[in-house]
């Protein structure tokens, strides 16, 4: 049901997406949808834990906890955007609700506020186990930092999501570069 909604999200927006289409596109009745999600809020809901699950399983794979705190944050970023092209539906679901959060649908907003929040505070807390390991420097504002890095892969994601031609492998580059320096100092 899930990936129904976001095939629908992603092509039609959130707005014009209901839960009977979802469930007439996962090949259920409407009723269960309702029944599973509560409403069109609570599956946003789900769906939006689901993300984090996943993404947070390829880090976990990645080893990432394993790394030191720089080499963690450099890594957080390039499995991101690595990742970008592998979930495009996904991406552009996601980036469509944002938006409508902010316009439209201000109902949802607080969920992506806290999608956003829980990634900020992923990134802060490995850019404070560099700087107390030594590797970044220690009179950077971390929480700043971390906001930066959200920022940063939110904003690539739009652009590439609205130019599909954006080069990301040398944007990429030019991220991790930029950022390992920019912390070190």
């Amino acid at each position: 049901m899930l990936a129904a909604a976001v095939e629908l999200i992603a092509m039609q927006g959130f707005s014009a997406t209901t839960l009977e289409q979802v469930g007439l596109r996962a090949g259920y009745s409407r009723g269960l949808v309702t029944q599973r999600f509560g409403s069109k809020e609570g599956l946003i809901e789900v769906l939006v834990e689901q993300l984090h699950q996943h993404f947070n399983e390829l880090l976990d794979v990645s080893g990432i906890n394993l790394l030191p705190g720089l080499d963690a944050t450099i890594a957080y970023l390039d499995i991101y955007l690595s990742n970008l092209e592998n979930s495009e539906t996904t991406m552009r679901a996601y980036h469509v609700l944002v938006s409508e959060s902010i316009g439209v649908l201000p109902g949802i907003r607080a969920t992506f506020v806290a999608s956003k929040t829980r990634t900020t505070q992923r990134l802060r807390t490995l850019i404070e186990r560099a700087q107390q390991e030594g590797t970044v420097r220690p009179e950077l504002d971390a929480g700043a930092a971390a906001d930066m890095a959200t920022g940063l892969l939110m904003g690539l994601t739009l652009e590439w999501l609205l130019d599909p031609s954006t080069d990301l492998p040398r944007i990429r580059k030019v991220v991790l570069e930029t950022t390992r320096r920019t912390l070190s100092g």
